[in-house]
């Protein structure tokens, strides 16, 4: 069975946060033990465990794209531009570590 595992993107980390997302984001020292976290998994990686890191998958996004401490904002009667960012990163780390052919 193949997997792979991710860590999610945060508000404390890597995204130049909006005025918008500074306003609902909330207390936001958990980045520097969230990133610790994030680097410890990683480690895991070294031994064959696909762990992939989505912490930098918004650093060029200057719209709002958080809705609150954790969840992505949903436009009304749209898709959430965020999920399909987030949706393509995963997309492009699967498709490496499973070495699946681009099909389109």
């Amino acid at each position: 069975m193949q997997t792979a595992f991710f860590v999610q993107p945060v508000p404390a980390i890597g995204k130049a946060l909006t005025d918008e997302e500074r306003r609902v984001a909330g207390n936001l020292d958990y980045g520097p033990l969230y990133l610790r976290m994030t680097e410890g998994l990683l480690e895991l990686s070294k031994e064959g465990i696909p762990i992939f890191s989505l912490l930098d998958v918004f650093a060029d996004q200057h719209r709002t794209l958080y809705s609150d401490a954790f969840h992505l904002k949903f436009e009304a009667g749209a898709e959430s531009p965020g999920l399909r960012i987030l949706a393509a990163a995963v997309a492009q780390h699967i498709g490496a570590a499973w070495k699946l052919p681009r099909s389109c």
